[in-house]
Parts: structure tokens; C-alpha cells; sequence
């Protein structure tokens, strides 16, 4: 665990039981997730709990003093790539959002993945307006959009896939 300067929250590596329905709330609570959506972020933190390192799914959990969740970060090694990470998860709440939280969930998750030998990040996201502020965050971060698989999620919503290099590549 390490402290941040964001009111003494705690950025925390360690799942525990409580985190999956803490991440349902927190999840639920961001806005932007549909019921299945959320099911999956829930389901990552269940395999990370039974499987530990052999599940791919690293966290990072900014906790408040209380242990309510605002905010956290979910990533993990691509398997049979060089170097490659995916970030599957940066959510915090809604009254979190501009605080600069996510800028620093973000950089705490691409450090460690950094130390765990990744080159290149990727993430995904959706290309309806509710995600419009997630893009042009990690626009603003480093991120560039590779490519767009058109109508992915469903009619009308496209998937967007962004990366950034670490180091030399």
C-alpha cells in the first residue's frame, strides 16, 4: 500500500472478498456501465481472488478511510505478446472525476506494468457520447487511437482501441 496526496486515500495492490461487491457499487455508481459490464468487472475481481497472479488481473484500488472504493484500476500482460498490457478498468466515482484520481490511478497502474516488463499499453473503449470524456482523457495522456472496430459493442456503438508505448518501442 501507498499513500497518495488526494485527501489520504490509499492506493492498495490486495483484493479482498469485500471488493467485489465494493466494485459493483463503485462500477454501478460511475454511470456509463451496462448490467453486464458490470457483471464483468465484478467477475475480474472473483478470479483475480481465487486465482491470484495466475488469473492476469492486477489491480490497484484507491480506498477511502471508510474502505469504500473511489476509484480503481484493473490491467494485465497480453498472454503470448512481448511486453504487452492491457487496461481493462479506470473508473472512479462521479465526484471524484476531475479531481485528478484517474490521472494518478493511471500512472500508479502504467509504473507497475512498466516494472512488470510491459512496452505497450492498450485499452478499449466505447464510442457512444457518455464515453466522450474518457476519450479525451487518455487522448490528453498519451494515448493514441489505433483503430475503430465499427458497431462492436452494438449497432451504433463502435469500439475504439488506443495505445501507448512505454520506453523505446
Amino acid at each position: 500500500m501507498f499513500m497518495n496526496n488526494c485527501e489520504e486515500k490509499v492506493f492498495d495492490t490486495v483484493a479482498v472478498s469485500e471488493d467485489m461487491e465494493r466494485v459493483r457499487d463503485l462500477v454501478t455508481r460511475a454511470g456509463n456501465f451496462t448490467i453486464q459490464e458490470v457483471d464483468m468487472a465484478v467477475e475480474l475481481v472473483e478470479s483475480r481472488l481465487s486465482m491470484g497472479d495466475k488469473s492476469g488481473y492486477f489491480f490497484l484500488f484507491a480506498r477511502e478511510p471508510s474502505g469504500r472504493l473511489s476509484g480503481y484500476a484493473c490491467y494485465g500482460p497480453i498472454a503470448a505478446t512481448d511486453g504487452r498490457f492491457d487496461f481493462y478498468w479506470l473508473v472512479v466515482l462521479p465526484e471524484w472525476q476531475g479531481s485528478g484520481l484517474a490521472q494518478r490511478l493511471q500512472e500508479a497502474a502504467e509504473s507497475a506494468m512498466a516494472r512488470d516488463g510491459a512496452k505497450r499499453i492498450y485499452l478499449e473503449t466505447s464510442s457512444t457520447p457518455g464515453y466522450q470524456r474518457a476519450r479525451g482523457f487518455y487522448d490528453k495522456t498519451g494515448y493514441e487511437r489505433q483503430c475503430i472496430l465499427k458497431d462492436y459493442y452494438r449497432q451504433g456503438d463502435d469500439n475504439y482501441i488506443y495505445m501507448k508505448p512505454l520506453g523505446d518501442e
